[in-house]
């Protein structure tokens, strides 16, 4: 989730520049694409890096995460989280005024699925119309489903 919160916080900070879009749309993108895998991740570490530290503490010297989930689809990745998880961010979206433009999350996801793909290659020309204003709202959603998902594990 770290580089997800990463990638949104650049996002907007990039917003502020009206000559930064192609960066702050593969931001944006790529934030929600770490959100989403960020959903179905497992920690990991590997065997050998691990030592006791202290008596009962133990000290993992490389930590890392890993979804299960490929690509850079926003569509196809959301349609590949457990059922469950796609149910209650349909819910989310709703409750989250969403743009007008867009009745569903699979709309919206319809729409930006392909974001960082084509933008990130920007000056190749093979960018695509895209609803900037919605694609930050996604971001913000994604992060504010996300955050809430953890503080609710956490108690």
């Amino acid at each position: 989730m770290y580089h997800a919160v990463s990638f949104y916080e650049a996002a907007q900070q990039l917003n502020k520049n009206d000559k930064c879009v192609s960066p702050l749309i593969v931001c944006a993108s790529f934030s929600i694409e770490l959100f989403i895998k960020s959903l179905v991740a497992q920690r990991m570490c590997k065997d050998d890096d691990v030592e006791e530290y202290a008596s009962g503490v133990t000290f993992y010297n490389h930590l890392y995460s890993k979804s299960g989930l490929h690509g850079h689809g926003l569509f196809n990745l959301f349609i590949d989280l457990p059922q469950d998880i796609q149910c209650q961010l349909r819910t989310h979206y709703n409750k989250f005024n969403p743009p007008c433009d867009f009745e569903t999350l699979d709309q919206l996801l319809e729409h930006v699925s392909e974001t960082f793909i084509t933008h990130r290659y920007a000056f190749e020309g093979n960018t695509t119309k895209l609803d900037l204003t919605a694609l930050l709202w996604l971001s913000e959603m994604f992060k504010d489903y996300v955050f809430n998902k953890y503080e609710t594990k956490c108690y």
